[in-house]
């Protein structure tokens, strides 16, 4: 997926090297290609490849006469075979999506396919293996598009940060109405696909299953190198429900590296950090805790 990319130069907006970049933060601060690889230089977010990748920024909102399809924006370069960040051939999308949606002919931005970046080759920075029960329903095209049906389209990508700034920027009703294809999300929405600790029931976790959970940060810890995070919940159980995310997840982004720094410190939030992250929670038979497990840095975001 042509969604990220890491930093080769020092950046005063988005960071140092080495950090992983969305191809939408970068259009926020760059209206055109040419003012954004004058200014920002990447490469392949896959570390293990490396090539030198460039930006290609999409207008939004703008809508080509005839047009079945209009790319997002996305980084492009030539990748080393076997890069998981390299483009797949596009497939059929999930039962979720429905067949007969019309084509977005306008570049929207909102994702409406889960792509599950644990049925690709090996992630970066510090992934693992995906969870079973994370399959990618409709593949990768190079510029995050996935085909369904007779001439329609629809935005697919494989990172929760994506899909929670989407969900961020919806009502609730609009949540109920908006289609998130994926084969663990058998509501087929957005409004099924989330998990907010807000204000929904969390006395158990475990019979919730798969989701992209969110929630704010209490505490944290670090154990054997990994972050053991304490969520917040609506109505506090007697049951702690914590998530781990190895550090190299977690330093994988500005916001996680922030993250980090204060849990182990113990300093206090100065303001709410919410955690997105997908997966499922199962009980630690040791200390009685319902936890999830962060399997890929794409399954994970830090909003504040």
């Amino acid at each position: 997926m042509h969604e990220q990319a890491r930093l080769t130069i020092n950046h005063a907006k988005l960071g140092q090297i080495g950090n992983l970049v969305s191809i939408e933060d970068i259009a926020k601060i760059y209206p055109t290609s040419a003012s954004a690889n004058n200014a920002v230089k990447v490469a392949c977010a896959n570390p293990h490849c490396n090539v030198k990748v460039s930006i290609t920024i999409i207008a939004s909102g703008v809508v080509k006469q005839g047009r079945k399809i209009t790319p997002s924006s996305h980084f492009r370069g030539k990748h080393i075979d076997g890069c998981n960040r390299k483009p797949a051939q596009t497939a059929q999308t999930s039962s979720n999506v429905s067949p007969t949606q019309p084509a977005n002919p306008s570049n929207t931005g909102i994702p409406v396919v889960w792509v599950d970046p644990g049925a690709t080759s090996s992630g970066t920075g510090g992934s693992k293996a995906g969870a079973t029960g994370q399959v990618n329903p409709s593949g990768a095209s190079a510029s995050g598009r996935s085909q369904v049906g007779a001439g329609t389209s629809q935005s697919q990508s494989q990172r929760v940060e994506k899909f929670a700034k989407a969900w961020l920027g919806l009502t609730q009703q609009a949540r109920k109405g908006l289609p998130l294809g994926a084969r663990w999300n058998t509501g087929g929405t957005y409004a099924s696909a989330f998990y907010p600790f807000d204000y929904l029931n969390t006395q158990t976790m475990t019979s919730i299953g798969e989701r992209i959970h969110t929630a704010s940060v209490v505490s944290g810890k670090v154990s054997n190198g990994h972050f053991h995070i304490l969520l917040k919940e609506k109505t506090a159980s007697t049951v702690p429900k914590v998530v781990i995310v190895d550090a190299a997840i977690l330093n994988s982004s500005t916001a996680g590296l922030k993250l980090g720094a204060q849990l182990i410190s113990q300093t206090p939030q100065p303001q709410k950090t919410y955690l997105f992250f997908f997966g499922a929670f199962h009980v630690n038979p040791t200390s009685g805790q319902e936890e999830l497990t962060v399997a890929h840095c794409d399954h994970f975001y830090v909003q504040t």
